[in-house]
């Protein structure tokens, strides 16, 4: 990823957020807070916003698996990054935020 982030860079494009899907549909694949962090980590170092469509976290069937918000991860990190975290906007409920500057707002 980090080099397609560099090659569309160059090539003039721009980068500015990516999105994360946790637990995956329609296998169920949840990322581990390992995976989680380096993911974090990635955007940090791209200076990319990241986008964490959690909205299924509700519906994981292999109880031995736990499931972390990348949001809570960010803020347990104290990480400045920038997180919108959806959490089933698809069927109206809602979504948060965690250190979204004014310029990416508006």
């Amino acid at each position: 990823m980090e080099k397609n982030i560099i090659k569309a860079r160059k090539n003039g494009q721009v980068v500015k957020a990516i999105i994360a899907i946790n637990p995956n549909f329609p296998l169920g694949f949840i990322c581990s807070e390992k995976q989680q962090l380096d993911f974090i980590k990635f955007c940090e170092r791209n200076s990319l916003v990241l986008i964490a469509v959690e909205g299924l976290q509700n519906t994981i069937l292999n109880k031995r698996k736990k499931f972390f918000s990348m949001r809570s991860i960010v803020s347990k990190l104290n990480s400045k990054l920038e997180v919108i975290s959806l959490n089933s906007i698809s069927y109206g409920h809602y979504f948060q935020y965690k250190n979204i500057s004014i310029l990416i707002i508006d």
